[in-house]
């Protein structure tokens, strides 16, 4: 097969076999490799260039990444987990780094993968694990603005959301899902595609990313103390939202907003604004199809 390896040297802080190793394991199960680093511009992934998987070798960025490349071509993707959080890898499954799962590409299970669309003030974004706006919006907002010289790891961020949760002001937000409207005072709102977003958190855990729905999210300010609570332990507790599934959602709403991990707006003086913003989401087109081992 030809193979498009879309490389994340720097995916969870390093410490991963080397592009050299990859690369030698993928042509020893017989297959094409063209690689392509995710530092270099105008890349390959964007598939201008056939070929008969992509594969992402990083974290979730990386797999999204990928993921968009492939949309609205028959090419399936491949996950290679090296990243922090690897959401999508422990939903999905990922491929090792060895020529033993490599050799099984062509024999691998295919399952669908559903692409939503986000629309801001500040502009459009496919996303494919989630979208929203509130705490985890705030975090990454922050997160992204800290000059970090790493990524913070799993636990590092959920003690800065646990942290979060305590100063957030819940707002009013004026929610439509599929023409339907009402009005709830919230802290959190995200529409999810996958049942797991941010530091590994469970929030959907019935969402089937490839149902043609969305998990619209959403936690009280009534469940503040829950949701800390939750936050010290979330592998093993549940956590206290209320989930509604459906095709379309539009809501106002104040402070930064995401789609997946691009954050917005782009520059923090955006956020003085008075007035409230409205996100849309809603699923356009159809979806892509995983390799699962």
């Amino acid at each position: 097969m030809k193979i498009i390896l879309l490389h994340n040297v720097d995916a969870g802080g390093g410490g991963h076999p080397p592009k050299e190793q990859i690369v030698r394991h993928l042509e020893e199960a017989g297959h094409e490799v063209v690689y392509q680093s995710t530092r270099e511009k105008g890349a390959k992934w964007t598939l201008l260039e056939e070929a008969d998987v992509v594969i992402a070798a990083g974290g979730d960025g990386t797999v999204r990444k990928a993921a968009l490349g492939v949309a609205g071509r028959d090419v399936p993707l491949a996950i290679l987990p090296l990243g922090t959080a690897n959401n999508l890898a422990k939903i999905f499954g990922g491929f090792a780094p060895d020529s033993e799962q490599f050799s099984t590409l062509s024999e691998a299970r295919r399952i669908h993968l559903d692409v939503a669309m986000a629309s801001s003030p500040w502009g459009k974004s496919p996303f494919i694990e989630s979208a929203g706006a509130g705490l985890l919006a705030q975090l990454m907002f922050d997160l992204s603005r800290a000059g970090l010289k790493k990524a913070p790891t799993v636990k590092e961020a959920q003690t800065e959301l646990r942290k979060l949760v305590e100063t957030c002001p819940a707002r009013s937000c004026h929610l439509t899902i599929d023409g339907q409207s009402f009005s709830e005072k919230l802290l959190l709102v995200e529409a999810m595609n996958t049942c797991t977003v941010g530091p590994n958190l469970k929030l959907a855990p019935d969402a089937d990313p490839g149902d043609g729905c969305l998990d619209f999210v959403f936690l009280k300010e009534t469940a503040r103390k829950a949701f800390a609570e939750y936050l010290t332990n979330p592998k093993h507790k549940e956590a206290p939202v209320e989930a509604v599934r459906g095709k379309s959602l539009s809501f106002e709403f104040e402070g930064p907003a995401h789609a997946d991990d691009l954050t917005w707006p782009s520059e923090s003086a955006d956020l003085d604004s008075p007035e409230t913003k409205t996100l849309e989401v809603h699923l356009p087109g159809k979806p892509i199809e995983l390799l699962i081992p």
